[in-house]
């Protein structure tokens, strides 16, 4: 799944692991969950995904931008216990997957679902 991520994303502007916004170019970094996120072996390939966030970044603003692609499902529940924080998460939910972010640590991603390859 990395590879078919990485792939898709020349096609589509993501250069230097930013993708343009208009004027912004927004920092992102691709992940994998290569099974359901429930199961914990699946979920510890995107265990540490903020861990490396830079410290120089102003309080309250959004960080990179986690794209994680998981192979089947993933629940609101999971997103805001992986994030850390299950009250101060905001997840959005589309019919492709889920946006989710914490302001006050800046953590942000997009979790597409049913990923197959």
């Amino acid at each position: 799944m990395q590879s078919a991520l990485k792939r898709v994303a020349s096609g589509i502007g993501i250069s230097d692991n930013c993708i343009p916004i208009g004027e912004h170019r927004q920092p992102i970094s691709f992940h994998c969950v290569p099974d359901e996120f429930g199961v914990a072996e699946a979920r510890n390939f995107v265990a540490y995904v903020f861990d490396d966030e830079p410290a120089g970044r102003s309080p309250k603003t959004l960080g990179r931008l986690a794209i994680i692609a998981c192979f089947r499902s993933v629940t609101d529940g999971q997103i805001r216990r992986h994030f850390g924080s299950v009250e101060a998460s905001e997840v959005y939910p589309g019919s492709w997957g889920f946006y989710a972010a914490v302001p006050i640590s800046g953590r942000q991603a997009l979790l597409p679902k049913l990923c197959t390859d």
